[in-house]
């Protein structure tokens, strides 16, 4: 692969039998109560580290004095007010490695450690024992060097602290934790183990993120758990080579088999002939369908993608235009075109019905007796409020018996038919936006976009 080098994706939409959609939707299950868990032993982690960090400790306190200050503080422009928040701005940030420099217990195996390595960096008998040749010469498994056994037993003995190993849960760890859950657990030892490290890396870039705004000072963001609504798609970010079975480019259509899913018929004429994909997603969307995007790399110089009437590259271009987001027009190009406006009244006619239709249906189990309303809450049990001030509530479908179950039918029905229509909407829409800016691009040597967040 060389420098010049490119990603394309492609989205195409795989065909299931309904026994295959109830396997895949299992397997869903699965992989987001797998994510749950582990998000929970992260989250464990992390709150035991931080209750039990010197600096972490430090640094909320100092936080939360800012914050209490600011709260009985009547003053405009307190000085103690922004003295306290500089403190707790300028404190020192909690790294694992700034704690393992501060924590005597984390030096001891620190020292330890260096020491055993030394040792056995400059041993022969060491030396040996790694290559296996003492072993054979002697005959002896358990012959050693006399000298590393107090420093291995110094090493054990010395283990890092747990406020240490609470912050060291990452992907690696819990890739180890993984191979115990799968033999235990028949159902997702059945999957493709890279399939359930796509659902680990989904949930360190989730992490990754969080830990990036909380040193940049934003809004934290805390990793959330999922539910069924929001674990939709299931990942492999690398190491997706062979399971491009089969490819036809005369026809388009292409057979895609991972072990323990079923079998995804697609039909798309955009798949690179000869290429395994670098990247893989299988999302199932709110409508029942279900939908394959695929990442392939390959060289600039080897794939063409010049057609009749592009324009031609020179020094100097010479239909140069412009492109302006808008409100009441999403793009405005400088030569006074604009993106054109699609006529979706029908559609918004019958989103409407539909949500009414929602509506009346809540409204009859609430007069039927076949549901009751509850407040949301969330995770913490603090109440939901809408801008207005006023509680939010939702409708608790229940049984004949009073607890809590599933919607009706109709009702699931209907939400099934907005889901469609959204669903069509989305579709439609990128699909005009992807012929507008193939024409603007096709008719327009230099384009400048506005520079937006």
């Amino acid at each position: 692969m060389s420098d010049r080098s490119t990603v394309r994706v492609i989205q195409t939409r795989a065909y299931l039998r309904p026994a295959g959609y109830r396997l895949l939707a299992e397997v869903m299950k699965d992989q987001r109560a797998l994510y749950n868990e582990m998000l929970e032993g992260r989250r464990n982690a992390y709150t035991y580290h931080k209750t039990r960090c010197g600096v972490c400790v430090e640094k909320a306190r100092l936080a939360d004095s800012a914050k209490l200050h600011e709260r009985d503080c009547s003053v405009d422009d307190c000085a103690v007010c922004e003295e306290l928040k500089r403190k707790a701005r300028n404190s020192t940030k909690c790294t694992a490695a700034l704690h393992r420099k501060s924590c005597g217990v984390c030096k001891s195996w620190d020292t330890a450690r260096k020491a055993l390595n030394a040792h056995r960096g400059g041993c022969a008998d060491c030396k040996a024992r790694r290559c296996g040749h003492k072993r054979l010469v002697d005959g002896c498994l358990s012959c050693y060097c006399e000298t590393t056994t107090p420093l291995r037993e110094s090493v054990r003995t010395a283990r890092l602290c747990g406020t240490w190993q609470a912050a060291g849960v990452t992907k690696a760890v819990q890739s180890k934790e993984l191979t115990k859950t799968r033999a235990e657990d028949p159902r997702l030892g059945a999957v493709d183990r890279r399939l359930s490290i796509g659902t680990l890396e989904r949930l360190e870039f989730a992490f990754d993120a969080f830990f990036r705004r909380v040193q940049s000072g934003g809004a934290p963001g805390y990793p959330r758990f999922k539910n069924p609504h929001r674990f939709r798609t299931v990942q492999i970010y690398s190491g997706a080579n062979n399971y491009l079975k089969s490819y036809d480019a005369n026809t388009g259509r292409g057979v895609i088999k991972i072990k323990g899913l079923p079998t995804l018929r697609f039909r798309c004429r955009l798949v690179p002939v000869g290429q395994q994909p670098k990247d893989m997603k299988i999302t199932l969307k709110p409508n029942g369908k279900v939908w394959v995007s695929m990442s392939f790399e390959f060289d600039c110089e080897s794939v063409s993608v010049k057609r009749d009437g592009d324009p031609v590259w020179r020094d100097k271009p010479r239909a140069p235009v412009g492109i302006d987001m808008g409100i009441n027009k999403r793009a405005m190009l400088s030569c006074g075109e604009s993106l054109p406006t699609r006529d979706d009244s029908e559609r918004q006619r019958k989103k409407r019905r539909l949500l009414r239709k929602l509506d009346r249906q809540r409204r009859a189990a609430l007069r039927d007796g076949r549901g009751r309303q509850e407040p949301r809450r969330r995770r913490d049990g603090s109440y939901v409020y809408s801008k207005d001030g006023s509680r939010r509530y939702f409708v608790q479908w229940l049984d004949v018996d009073g607890s809590p179950a599933a919607p009706s039918r109709n009702y699931r029905e209907t939400q099934a038919r907005l889901a469609r229509l959204e669903m069509r909407e989305e579709v439609s829409s990128r699909n005009a936006l992807h012929r507008w800016t193939t024409d603007v691009v096709r008719r327009h040597d230099f384009i400048a976009v506005e520079d937006l967040n």
